[in-house]
């Protein structure tokens, strides 16, 4: 699994002080801050390949019937929802079968 943490709070506080007139729904909007944390979530991917070139990805988990809330918990992953502190994108690595 490759769980990539995103601090919102720290988004939050920068987007609040630049836009000190914006709602709090306006500032925790995904448009502005999803976008970085699925960029952060794509390097950590390619560092994974890097080092597991025989792996392939699956970026949408939850398309393909696996219940990420269930397995984080296996794992001790707690995930915030809705997300306010921390948000985390999940993929998962798999070894490839021909």
């Amino acid at each position: 699994m490759i769980a990539t943490d995103f601090d919102l709070t720290d988004h939050v506080k920068r987007i609040g002080r630049a836009h000190p007139s914006w709602t709090e729904k306006a500032i925790y909007n995904p448009r502005y801050w999803q976008a970085r944390a699925r960029r952060l979530h794509e390097y950590e991917i390619v560092d994974f390949l890097e080092l597991n070139p025989n792996h392939s990805i699956e970026r949408s988990p939850e398309g393909s019937g696996i219940n990420v809330d269930q397995l984080c918990k296996s794992l001790g992953i707690i995930l915030e929802w809705p997300p306010r502190k921390l948000t985390r994108i999940v993929s998962i690595g798999a070894i490839k079968f021909h």
